[in-house]
């Protein structure tokens, strides 16, 4: 095979999409680390690739076989099947790519995946552990939340539409973890029976610490209501979680929830849509009757 830039163009773009990971295993092909059959996680020790990141390395090696780099052996064994000059050109190409996006590339949109584990122990662990994906991409929905309220700058929201005393624990650490000039605003819900009881049982702890409380439960004429069933954590107008997760025991201790951060464009989008809920829902002021 000669090797020549355009000759690769199709094999540098079909790996391209995990640079890193992809110039690493070319690297040890070209290299001799990586010689004759190999399983994906023999070929993650070549690469000198932490095994969590075998997931990444499987998704490379299919990628590289449609463009005949690499041939599938076996359901766990691989070869490469190209000559070393065009590999080396490869490996080269891709760490350009990877040094790029490390250092200057800045999507508009910056997204992370944010999860909570189920109680141990839990089939979705085990399932996440043995796909390789156990730590890989994956932040815990707690340790986010800490970070985005001890960076918050001006403001910092958190808006859940359920909120029970475990949850308002939570909530209160998290505001004091915020800068004392930070604006802090919860959005919640009422039911027919009232305010949360969490909100209740907060309502002073919360006031101590300047935290502005709305409710977004609407009547409408006719009949029925208007409110909200969004996860929402907002650090000033640049950081944004959304996703399932609630401030109460369920979901802080017990149950799977899953959810996106957002930095960047998206999330300016998600403020002005936070900034259109305080515009509609009821400043609640005052004690809660019962606390």
């Amino acid at each position: 095979m000669e090797a020549s830039g355009p000759d690769l163009l199709p094999q540098f773009l079909a790996l391209a999409k995990r640079p890193d990971v992809a110039a690493a295993i070319c690297g040890a092909a070209v290299d001799g680390s990586w010689t004759g059959q190999a399983s994906v996680s023999a070929i993650c020790s070549a690469a000198h690739l932490p095994l969590t990141r075998q997931g990444d390395v499987d998704a490379v090696l299919k990628a590289g076989a449609s463009q005949g780099l690499f041939r599938q052996l076996s359901p766990l064994r691989w070869s490469v099947i190209v000559d070393a000059p065009a590999v080396w050109q490869l490996a080269l190409m891709l760490a350009g790519a990877a040094a790029y996006i490390e250092g200057i590339h800045r999507d508009a949109d910056d997204v992370e995946v944010v999860l909570t584990k189920p109680l141990r122990p839990s089939e979705l662990e085990r399932a996440l552990r043995e796909a390789g994906y156990e730590h890989v991409g994956l932040i815990a929905t707690g340790e986010m939340f800490t970070t985005m309220a001890a960076g918050a700058q001006s403001q910092f929201t958190v808006m859940t539409p359920f909120l029970d005393l475990a949850g308002a624990d939570s909530l209160i650490r998290l505001y004091e973890n915020t800068a004392t000039d930070v604006a802090r605003r919860l959005i919640i819900r009422t039911s027919p029976s009232g305010l949360p009881d969490g909100y209740v049982a907060a309502a002073d702890a919360l006031r101590h610490l300047s935290v502005e409380v709305f409710d977004y439960r609407l009547d409408r004429e006719g009949g029925g209501f208007e409110t909200f069933h969004a996860k929402v954590v907002l650090a000033d107008r640049e950081w944004a979680y959304v996703g399932s997760s609630n401030m109460n025991q369920w979901s802080l201790a017990y149950s799977m929830e899953l959810g996106v951060s957002l930095r960047g464009r998206a999330a300016g989008r998600i403020a002005r849509v936070i900034d259109a809920v305080l515009r509609v829902a009821s400043p609640v002021t005052g004690k809660p009757c019962g606390s």
